[in-house]
Order: structure tokens, then sequence, then C-alpha cells
């Protein structure tokens, strides 16, 4: 039988963990990451720009980075499989210092786990219902609830820990979706990067004040084969611009603050986005996700002729360009949903397959 596993890995000191050896999305492996053009967003309130980095991904010094050169160790936490609570494929994790929630992406089943993986049961289901929910598409999990954004209905639903329904929250259309605290109240925050220009960027939900406020304008919503743009480290988030624009955000007190702004190269040209399609995408490297720890910051890209990671270490102020992570760790291979980070920790879902 399959069995699912946490994969959480720690750091000792300033040294910090992040191990990934291959990314599950899309039914596919990857490690990759995504080309950028010139900067194209703007936003509300950010902070001073920094100069831009210069990066080419076809030509690096090396090939591959080993995990061991950003990792300190790699543990397991194994989740309680039944008959009547069986998993099908892992898409997002929430996890708190006693909790973990997982989002099933084939059954759309919101369910909950000791933090030494024992089931304690679902949260919610899939219905119209009240408590219940259409298109589940993200989850959050913070001290007190448990969020579960409702693309479908453009709502958030709230549960506490035991799983009784506390309300929801309309917060629109969105790719990607986080929570924050802004002047002591829980808002939300919403990436529209797939969609049409004129509904494109970031939007910052105040549920007590019913707003909805674009906050970051987009050059162009480009199709694409990824949704994740937000990660939570602890209380901070941060957010990658959309793809081809070049810029990584932090939210810091009431506003985005931008943080790099990069250069990468090869691009496609302006009149290519324009005319934009699904196989042109593979032309050209694209942004597949975005790790930013206290010390690292990585970004994965993409492309049809292979994949590239880019790593920033704060400490030694040093970026190193590869085409993918070198596990010479004990890592099981293949992630199988969104990687988060509740604290200078990485952790994903793991699918490993063991005798019956």
């Amino acid at each position: 039988m399959k069995n699912f596993n946490i994969m959480n890995m720690g750091r000792e000191g300033n040294k910090l963990l992040n191990g990934f050896s291959g990314y599950g999305i899309m039914g596919r492996v990857m490690l990759f990451g995504i080309v950028f053009l010139l900067a194209a967003c703007g936003s509300k309130g950010t902070g001073a720009v920094a100069d831009a980095v210069a990066i080419e991904l076809d030509e690096f010094g090396g090939d591959s980075i080993p995990l061991s050169s950003i990792s300190d160790s790699v543990s397991y936490i194994t989740l309680e499989t039944t008959d009547s609570n069986l998993i099908g494929s892992i898409k997002r994790i929430g996890m708190t210092d006693s909790l973990i929630v997982l989002l099933d992406e084939k059954t759309g089943q919101v369910s909950s786990y000791s933090i030494d993986g024992k089931y304690y049961g679902n949260i919610g289901t899939v219905g119209q219902g009240e408590g219940e929910y259409i298109s589940p598409e993200c989850i959050e999990v913070d001290d007190s609830l448990i969020y579960v954004y409702d693309s479908r209905r453009g709502v958030a639903m709230k549960y506490n820990h035991a799983g009784d329904f506390k309300g929801s929250d309309s917060v629109g259309e969105g790719d990607d979706f986080t929570t924050i605290t802004m002047n002591g109240k829980r808002c939300y925050l919403l990436t529209c990067y797939n969609f049409p220009k004129e509904r494109a960027g970031v939007f910052l939900v105040d549920p007590a004040e019913n707003k909805r406020e674009r906050i970051m304008e987009c050059k162009q919503g480009i199709e694409r084969y990824h949704s994740w743009d937000f990660f939570k480290n602890g209380d901070r988030v941060s957010l990658a611009s959309n793809d081809y624009e070049n810029l990584i955000f932090q939210w810091r007190g009431d506003s985005l603050a931008e943080i790099v702004r990069l250069e990468i190269s090869p691009v496609p040209s302006q009149s290519d986005l324009e005319r934009w399609g699904s196989k042109d995408l593979l032309k050209y490297y694209n942004r597949m996700t975005l790790f930013d720890f206290d010390r690292w910051l990585i970004i994965n890209y993409w492309r049809e002729k292979g994949g590239r990671v880019v790593v920033f270490d704060r400490k030694l102020n040093k970026w190193t360009v590869g085409r993918r992570f070198y596990d010479d760790m004990d890592t099981v291979k293949g992630f199988v949903s969104f990687p988060f980070s509740p604290g200078n920790i990485l952790v994903s879902a793991m699918e490993g397959e063991t005798p019956d």
C-alpha cells in the first residue's frame, strides 16, 4: 500500500534546512523555474528598490547543488490511514506545533492529524451546504482556526481545530491565497495572475470592512502551469510577482515591500507575451516555486529543455545557479504537495511505496 509521509527538514544554528530533490505538480516531478522580463508590476507602499540582480540561466558554473549545503537533517512523520481514511494525493499542508492539516487533491477533502500523524478527522466536506466547500484550492492553519479557500465560490471557510464550522469570508476569485495580519486584524492576500490584464494582480481583502482592493497591478495575465505564488515562513509572507515580471516581495506591516529585482535571461519579448499560449510557455524558463527562509532564498525555474535552481545565501551575499538539487541526504524522491515553512523548516508531503 502507499505510505504518505511529511518531510520536515530542520536547521541547527544558522544553517537552515531545505531539502527537495523533486517537486510534483501537474503530474510531473520537477525542480524548475522561470525566466523574467523587465519589472512590470507596480504596487502600493513598496520599499526602496534594490539594484537588479542579473542572472543568465543558460550559463552557470555548476551542474547541481547538494542538499547538504543548505540542509542539516531530514525527518519523517507517517500519516495514519485506514480503510475509511485513505489519502489520494496531498496537494496542500498546514501545520502548527500540535496539528497537521492536509488537502487531498483527488477527493477534495480536508483532514486533520496529530503532530505525530494520528488521524483526528475530516474538516468540513465537499458539498454545497453550510460548512461545505465545492472546490478547495488552498488551506492555512493558525493557532485557533483552519482556513479552506473555496476558489469556485471565492470564499474562505473557517473551522476551529476540532472541525466545527465558524463561518466564512467572501474574498473573491484568485489563483493563490494566504492569510495575513494587518493592524491586528485577520486579512487575506490573493494573486490573480492567471486572469485577463484588467483583473490580474494582487488583491488585499479586509473582511471586517467588506473591502477588496488591488494593491499590485500586473502587465499581462498569462496562461500558466502553476498557481503557487506565496511562501509563508512563520508569520512572514513572501510573494513572487507574475511570470516574467521578476520581482519578489515580502508583506511588511501593512504593505508589500520589494526585496529582490531579478533580470533573468533568456527572456521572451513583449510581442511574445502579448500573443502568449501554453506551447509558447515551454520555450522559456518559468518560475515554478519560491522558498524564502531567513538565510536562503530559493527559486526554481523550468522549461521544456530542463530546469534551473537559483539560490541566494544572505549570510554570504552570494547567488548560485544549478540544474537541480543533488540528493546527498536520506530523502524520498518526489514531492507531492506544495511545500511550506512553519518557521525556518521545510515541510512537504512525500509518497513512498511499502509492502502490504
